[in-house]
């Protein structure tokens, strides 16, 4: 005959371990309640991101074919497409020359839904708010001094100036229109 000890305790009790759904349904409703209040406290703080992604963006590709018209020595162009809201970048071979448009033009940067390409000034052209404007990159790594203004659809606007001899941009949170200055 075996010896050892039986179980105690009542048999009936379900020892299997978990949730119940009340108590999903409790956490899953206070999760709710607290992503509700953090997105009404973040909306805007997400909206301006679309507008430093675009500033950032922009910067990027400026930095790129200003890189690019140093590196092979040659006059580069990038297009600001304002009605279309995106740079291209020209990569025919030859000669460019100013006001080019057509052939030979690569998209480069579509802005965010949210982000308008409102105008682009360029020193001694003036202001173009439709249609395309190219700024030049001399193969000397200087450019035509530019405004940029770009708006998001919280009617918050940016302003990136750049410097036509060092590529540096300075970011005002407004609209900046240095008119006198250019």
């Amino acid at each position: 005959m075996k010896t050892g000890t039986l179980p105690t305790g009542n048999p009936r009790i379900n020892r299997v371990k978990g949730f119940t759904l009340l108590e999903l349904l409790v956490v899953l409703a206070i999760l709710g309640i607290f992503l509700g209040i953090f997105s009404l406290g973040t909306g805007s703080i997400l909206s301006r991101g679309d507008l430093r992604l675009a500033t950032r963006q922009i910067l990027s590709q400026v930095a790129s074919v200003r890189g690019k018209a140093a590196g092979t020595r040659s006059e580069q162009l990038l297009i600001f497409n304002i009605d279309e809201n995106r740079l291209e970048r020209n990569i025919r071979k030859k000669k460019l020359e100013f006001g080019s448009s057509g052939d030979g033009k690569e998209t480069v940067l579509r802005l965010p839904r949210e982000v308008d390409l409102v105008d682009v000034r360029i020193e001694r052209r003036g202001k173009y708010q439709e249609g395309e404007v190219a700024v030049h990159f001399f193969p000397n790594g200087c450019l035509e001094r530019t405004l940029i203004h770009l708006k998001n659809n919280k009617d918050e606007t940016y302003t990136i100036e750049i410097n036509p001899l060092t590529g540096q941009a300075t970011l005002y949170e407004s609209y900046i229109d240095q008119e006198e200055e250019m």
